[in-house]
């Protein structure tokens, strides 16, 4: 899993994934999936070229943006599948505001 790391509550937290092939050359994989789950434990579910919260920046590169809407611990997994396959994990914590 990767680092974690802190934000305050309604800041946009921005995730991102790379694939690369065994050469380490970056590919687009055939499908590319987000899944966050939120401190109240829903899970959302995005998949680039389906819903366009998942934006391709480059060739092998693309990222989410999350509305840190919720105090506590968010987690994520990027997958995908086809050329390029792999996935990673993280986890990121949002602060309680001194103000709500």
């Amino acid at each position: 899993m990767r680092p974690t790391f802190e934000c305050d509550l309604g800041d946009t937290v921005r995730i991102e994934g790379v694939f690369r092939n065994v050469d380490k050359t970056k590919v687009d994989p055939t499908t590319v999936t987000f899944k966050v789950r939120n401190p109240a434990g829903e899970v959302t579910t995005k998949i680039f070229g389906t819903d366009v919260e998942i934006v391709k920046d480059s060739l092998g590169t693309f990222h989410q943006d999350i509305d840190a809407n919720l105090e506590g611990w968010w987690y994520y997994r990027i997958f995908s599948t086809g050329s390029g396959k792999a996935a990673t994990e993280g986890s990121f914590r949002v602060n309680r505001s001194n103000f709500s």
